[in-house]
């Protein structure tokens, strides 16, 4: 995003004098503006069938929009819990991943693995922002998993340039 500042002076343009030398001259440049946090959202990541002894299962991801290219804001940690899941033992690991788009990937992986989650899970990063952004939790599912279990989420806060974000409707099911 760019501002658009425009200034007028009152100096008549030399000219023949018609109508139109009377105008005011004008400058028009456009600025970069600070980035800025404007809005974040829980997406519900796939509501597919997960199979047994299966990885990366999509699970809920975070949007955080912002705007501005100027000093770009950074997203430093992101908290979910296991809330909805019928039993965190049949989960054996979770992790975060990043695209700049609403297309799941696992080329950018944010913060560590957590093994064996259990309630509240906190990823810890630092990942510069774009204009929109995506942060999938996934998870990976154990070979002993229970037959029509449910796996879910909630993403509960996140920290964006050291400013702590907590959601108030932390679950796409909630909204």
């Amino acid at each position: 995003n760019r501002h658009l500042i425009w200034v007028a002076d009152d100096v008549a343009p030399a000219g023949n004098g018609s109508f139109n030398s009377y105008r005011p001259n004008l400058s028009i440049t456009f600025e970069d503006a600070n980035a800025a946090y404007v809005s974040s959202t829980a997406i519900q990541a796939s509501e597919d069938d997960v199979y047994k002894n299966s990885l990366n299962n999509e699970i809920v991801a975070l949007k955080v929009v912002t705007q501005g290219t100027l000093n770009p804001l950074s997203l430093t940690s992101v908290t979910f819990n296991t809330t909805g899941t019928t039993s965190t033992s049949d989960i054996s690991a979770a992790r975060v991943y990043y695209s700049n788009d609403n297309v799941f990937s696992t080329a950018v992986q944010f913060g560590n693995q957590i093994d064996n989650p259990n309630g509240e899970i906190t990823f810890t990063g630092d990942k510069p922002l774009s204009s929109e952004n995506f942060f999938w939790l996934v998870y990976d599912v154990k070979s002993s998993a229970g037959l029509d279990n449910t796996l879910d989420a909630q993403c509960t806060g996140f920290v964006v340039s050291d400013a702590c974000l907590l959601y108030t409707s932390p679950s796409p099911r909630d909204s």
